[in-house]
């Protein structure tokens, strides 16, 4: 299991509608060992790390997380989340 943290720090430097820089794929990036690309969409995200020969991970997203990219793409999204954590298997 991967401990997911998108801190404060995540959500104001995210991109909204970019799925390589939102807050998820940064704080997921970060979870998996900071040298890997993510990629963070509506059904999945997947995540290829460098460091373990470019290895790629792929999960199913959860709902926890495709409820806050709905709400962080919006207009004014960076003011409408929260920091939060999840779990991703593996």
């Amino acid at each position: 299991m991967v401990r997911v943290s998108v801190t404060q720090d995540d959500i104001d430097k995210g991109v909204p509608h970019v799925a390589y820089a939102c807050p998820v794929a940064r704080a997921v990036g970060r979870a998996m060992g900071g040298d890997g690309f993510v990629l963070v969409e509506s059904e999945r995200i997947e995540c290829t790390l460098q460091h373990k020969g470019f290895e790629t991970h792929s999960w199913e997203t959860p709902e926890v997380v495709q409820k806050f990219i709905e709400r962080f793409d919006e207009e004014g999204g960076h003011e409408r989340v929260s920091p939060f954590e999840f779990d991703l298997p593996g």
